[in-house]
């Protein structure tokens, strides 16, 4: 009776966490936002327009392009944008030219690495979206920000460089911005697009040149992790920085300052492409797309105001001590080495706590040796 009993809890557990939390399967709002997701996962670019998909659609999720390669990209168009490089012969050939010549070959490397897998014939994806383990990727990250200060000139208003400073914001704007993604994730518990019973038979009809990034024959955590998108947030964090690059000038004109703002909008094309993307290869809906951007949007517009009211209060009190506040409301160009080591330490062990803490998997869902979480169809 107990054994009965105690199979019968477990099927019905097993059940429950099949379904989706938030928004529930079937509910009035995972209709209409299927319906309006419709258009995006049935649609077809093409071959030719799905190669260059493949990469921008995917890799704003990918940690070693977020955390390693999208900061020095950062780095090298700030350093572009800023005076003192340009005043400065010494640095602009000893540091910048070759931080730029680095960041091009690392990029080149990853492209070369993405396309063998992809061309390959086992097409093995999970080597795709791990390319390196945890242990090296932490010390990789501090070993390009401690370059990226060496090399790179220091501003002649603040002790650091502006431009690596900023390759350090997009670093902890993206690791606190994956803190409420990933939570949110858990307690939405939401089936991606290309697993749910309600879209199968249509999705099944839809080719695509690179079935193997799609979410057909997802498994593992990845099935639930529909709500919202981490890859649409890494695309909003990264246009973010941009914007920031792109006006990295220690001038404080009204004029050039308007006009930079006006010509750095354009890099929002990142969070359209990425959203589109992942709508494309069936791993988010509409709505996951739209919440996972406007996360990392509010951090940084709410961080950028609190920033900026503390540094007029300061200039008005024309007090110059430094304090926890100056630290914590530190300006994006003046971030440094402490501000990342203080976001990994806050990073680390939640993202600790959320691995060992998720809800269990229904058995159909697990991995099994020598499978990808994301299999070819």
């Amino acid at each position: 009776m107990t054994s009965s009993s105690s199979s019968s809890s477990i099927q019905q557990q097993v059940l429950v966490l099949d379904t989706s939390y938030f928004p529930i399967d079937g509910g009035y709002l995972d209709r209409i936002d299927k319906w309006f997701s419709n258009c995006f996962f049935t649609c077809s670019i093409g071959t030719f327009f799905e190669i260059p998909l493949s990469v921008l659609g995917t890799w704003f999720g990918v940690p070693v392009t977020s955390l390693l390669l999208q900061p020095m990209i950062i780095v090298v168009i700030a350093d572009y944008n800023n005076n003192d490089t340009n005043n400065n012969y010494y640095h602009y050939w000893g540091g910048s030219i070759l931080f730029a010549s680095l960041t091009i070959i690392c990029f080149g490397m990853y492209l070369i690495y993405w396309f063998t897998l992809l061309y390959s014939p086992t097409r093995n994806s999970a080597s795709i979206f791990d390319l390196l383990g945890t242990k090296y990727l932490i010390g990789c990250v501090f070993i390009v920000q401690i370059v990226s200060r060496i090399l790179l000139p220091s501003s002649s208003k603040a002790s650091t460089s502006a431009s690596a400073s900023l390759g350090s914001y997009h670093l902890c704007l993206y690791l606190l911005s994956q803190i409420v993604a990933l939570q949110l994730k858990t307690l939405a518990h939401r089936k991606r697009p290309g697993l749910c019973d309600s879209l199968q038979s249509e999705l099944k009809k839809v080719r695509r040149h690179f079935p193997e990034l799609t979410y057909m024959n997802a498994s593992g955590y990845a099935v639930f992790e529909s709500f919202p998108s981490a890859d649409a947030a890494g695309a909003m964090i990264f246009s973010c920085a941009l914007s920031l690059a792109i006006k990295n000038n220690d001038d404080d004109d009204d004029d050039d300052n308007s006009s930079a703002a006006a010509t750095s909008n354009w890099v929002y094309i990142f969070v359209i492409i990425t959203s589109f993307g992942r709508m494309y290869y069936w791993a988010h809906h509409l709505l996951d797309v739209l919440v996972g951007c406007m996360i990392p949007y509010l951090i940084h517009e709410l961080y950028i105001g609190l920033s900026s009211k503390y540094s007029k209060s300061l200039l008005q009190s024309e007090s110059s001590e430094s304090s926890l506040f100056s630290f914590l409301l530190a300006p994006p160009n003046e971030f440094t080495l402490v501000h990342v080591l203080v976001c990994v330490l806050i990073f680390g062990p939640f993202y600790k706590y959320h691995s060992k803490n998720k809800y269990p998997l229904p058995k159909k869902y697990h991995i099994k040796k020598g499978d990808s979480n994301i299999g070819p169809l």
